[in-house]
């Protein structure tokens, strides 16, 4: 919601932050699965003000889908698949 409310450089910036964070190896395997959790998030609202966004995020995802932790692999899946729920919803 507040990358909608503060707009496209705001929302790219976040996400920058965001895969910045999840590509250091100090991060755990919660943090990884968070962070994937709510790249996902971003994107589902935030629609196309994050387009430009969604090549690297998606690498960032398919990495962490690989991921030795199976917290971090599922949620990375589920990162991906919550904007396809917006799109199947306004297909629909």
């Amino acid at each position: 919601m507040l990358c909608n409310i503060q707009g496209e450089q705001y929302t790219n910036s976040i996400i920058s932050s965001i895969t910045g964070s999840l590509q250091s190896q100090d991060s755990d395997a919660n943090a990884r699965a968070g962070g994937a959790f709510l790249l996902g998030c971003i994107h589902r609202m935030a629609g196309t003000r994050a387009q430009a966004q969604v090549p690297m995020t998606v690498s960032v995802l398919h990495v962490l889908a690989k991921d030795t932790s199976p917290v971090t692999q599922v949620w990375a899946l589920h990162g991906m698949y919550v904007p396809s729920c917006r799109w199947f919803s306004d297909v629909l």
